[in-house]
């Protein structure tokens, strides 16, 4: 039987692992953010039927939060405002989220990456 030796990590490693994070975050913002209003108008309606059964499964109305990572231009969450629940974004693309911030007025929408 082989044994595993234990993962360590130097400041190396976590620097190795915080560079390629962050590529693969511009990646995802440069991929995601080309055609906000494209994904408004066409793609995010078609997820609507799943958006509003999670919403339902998870009980969300007045009173509840919710926390979108990976919002985009915000459909999800207008549809959880309209439940009643107090609304946050995060996404790493800029063009989704100034589309999501005009969407969602008052609502916190956050630039990053989970």
């Amino acid at each position: 039987m082989s044994r595993v030796a234990p993962l360590t990590h130097t400041s190396s490693t976590t620097h190795a692992l915080a560079s390629s994070t962050e590529r693969h975050a511009a990646t995802q913002a440069l991929l995601w953010g080309t055609d906000p209003q494209g994904w408004a108008m066409y793609a995010e309606p078609l997820d609507e039927p799943l958006f509003l059964a999670v919403l339902a499964a998870a009980d969300v109305g007045p009173g509840t939060r919710v926390l979108d990572v990976g919002c985009g231009t915000g459909g999800a969450l207008q549809l959880a405002r309209r439940a009643g629940a107090e609304v946050t974004g995060l996404d790493v693309a800029a063009p989704l989220l100034a589309l999501a911030q005009d969407r969602l007025p008052g609502a916190q929408i956050v630039l990053g990456e989970a």
